[in-house]
């Protein structure tokens, strides 16, 4: 169950016949938690921010999409008519199609240069002049697959294989402007999980206040929010759309946020999204970083590091394990979907985690022994694996 805007505390659980209360000390703050079948959940929040909010499961097969639900079920393409309005997203000259120089604005008066982040269909060569903002550019291949870079000046960082968005770097309350720029031929609009923000630019379509609706972002327009994060560690981004095919296919992303100070880097940070491209429970075809294939992970013996864990497929409940049954690997939890543990929780143990859509975690891991560490990520439903090792030097 995730909700939007706020984190909240888990007061306590249970079933239906038994309930566990947690001391003031040990209430987990969260924004998504994770319900076993017959459970239960006790949960308490103080509103922040008025508007109009979502509490639901996070995964997507469990909201309707149909005629019942009109604010989902408008975004899906067959719902679109040649001549329906745009809904307040204004056209953006990025988003126009074309493939050859092209201009963009960037509207930050701020600290920090722009973001533009754009989902694109059938892009071809990509070639465009300096201009003052980050770019995250997706392109829809084929396969439903989307192709993504971001362009900081000059310099432009893509994943390998260019199917999953790149990490959004941010530092604690400094402003930011982020514009999602929709190149895609169906609507789309861009949650940022975790991030307390307005209601009308938390990225879902109906949101805001008054008459200030949240609107789709249609094919050929933009929609720019300003984002201004008060809560450190590891977020998301993704599509909130009820197309599941925009989650299958890439249109996520993590969104770190840093102290004013820290840096985000190889030689301390690993950031593992996983994704599954089946959009069902019985997932076979896992993805961690867009990848079907896991390249080792090389790290420094004695070396400390941080993994950022992120589940962003849109119908999946993960195993992860570092090392193997007879010698697991061990890690100190460090904070849960941006929020920090409770300190009997966060205590040093064996390196598992139970871990479903939308939930983020933070570790602490320190090899201390030279040699290979295999590691694996594994479905709960169906036990379809995908498996990779790391080297420690």
């Amino acid at each position: 169950m995730h909700l939007h805007g706020a984190f909240y505390q888990v007061l306590s659980q249970g079933t239906f016949e038994t309930n566990t209360a947690y001391a003031d000390g040990d209430r987990q703050s969260v924004v998504t938690q994770n319900l076993q079948p017959g459970s239960t959940m006790m949960m308490e929040w103080t509103p922040e921010h008025a508007g109009r909010w979502l509490f639901h499961c996070h995964f997507q097969f469990h909201v309707s999409t149909d005629e019942r639900v009109p604010v989902f079920s408008r975004v899906m393409a067959e719902q679109y008519g040649e001549s329906e309005p745009a809904n307040g997203a204004h056209a953006h000259p990025e988003a126009m199609g074309r493939h050859h120089e092209r201009h963009g604005r960037t509207g930050a008066h701020d600290q920090r240069e722009s973001t533009v982040v754009s989902a694109a269909a059938h892009l071809g060569s990509y070639a465009a002049k300096n201009r003052s903002c980050d770019r995250v550019r997706c392109g829809w291949r084929k396969s439903r697959t989307f192709s993504c870079s971001v362009r900081e000046g000059k310099k432009i960082v893509a994943s390998e294989d260019k199917s999953v968005g790149p990490p959004i770097v941010v530092t604690r309350g400094e402003p930011t402007e982020i514009t999602v720029v929709n190149h895609l031929d169906v609507p789309t609009t861009i949650h940022w999980h975790g991030l307390e923000l307005d209601s009308y630019y938390d990225g879902v379509v109906g949101g805001g206040t008054g008459n200030q609706i949240t609107p789709a972002i249609q094919p050929g327009a933009s929609f720019g929010r300003p984002l201004h994060a008060q809560s450190c560690r590891t977020f998301i981004y993704h599509s909130h759309t009820a197309d599941p095919n925009q989650l299958s296919g890439g249109v996520y992303g993590g969104l770190i946020v840093l102290e004013p100070g820290e840096s985000f880097g190889a030689e301390h940070d690993r950031l593992l999204v996983i994704g599954t491209r089946d959009t069902f429970f019985d997932a076979k075809r896992i993805t961690v970083n867009g990848s079907e294939v896991l390249s080792p992970m090389l790290f420094n013996r004695s070396a400390t590091y941080r993994l950022r864990v992120i589940n962003m497929a849109p119908n999946f409940v993960a195993d992860v394990q570092l090392g193997s049954n007879e010698h697991p690997g061990r890690w100190r939890a460090l904070g849960k979907d941006g929020a920090r543990l409770p300190v009997a929780t966060g205590e040093s143990g064996d390196a598992l985690l139970h871990i479903a859509s939308g939930e983020t975690y933070d570790f602490e891991f320190r090899p201390d022994t030279p040699g290979e560490i295999p590691w694996q990520i594994e479905n709960s439903i169906n036990k379809s694996k995908l498996v990779g090792k790391i080297v420690v030097q």
